[in-house]
C-alpha cells in the first residue's frame, strides 16, 4: 500500500516536472544570498541557528559565486533513484 501511493505521487510528480520543468529556473547566486537573508529575518528560525548562518557569512557566499543548479533535473534524478528503491522493496 504504502508503496503504491509512494510510486503514485513519484509518477504525478515527475509527469509534472516533464511537463512543466522548463518554466522553473535554475537556482542562482543571488537565489541562495536571498535565501539566506529570509532565514536570519525570520521569526521562525532560531537565534542559533541564524547564529550559525552569519559565522562566515560572505565566505559562504563567495562559495555560491557564478553557481547555477538545475532544480528540476536533481529532483527527477531523486525520483529516478527513489523508484528503483521502491522496486527493490517490492522484490
Amino acid at each position: 500500500m504504502c508503496c503504491d501511493i509512494t510510486e503514485e505521487v513519484l509518477v504525478s510528480l515527475y509527469g509534472f516536472l516533464n511537463r512543466e520543468g522548463q518554466k522553473i529556473p535554475f537556482a542562482e547566486e543571488v537565489d541562495f544570498k536571498k535565501s539566506t537573508q529570509e532565514s536570519l529575518d525570520s521569526d521562525f528560525i532560531p537565534q542559533e541557528i541564524k547564529d550559525i548562518i552569519k559565522a562566515n557569512q560572505s565566505e559562504k557566499e563567495a562559495s555560491f559565486k557564478g553557481i547555477k543548479v538545475d532544480v528540476v533535473q536533481q529532483t527527477i534524478n531523486a525520483i529516478v533513484s527513489i523508484e528503483a528503491i521502491v522496486a527493490n522493496v517490492r522484490t
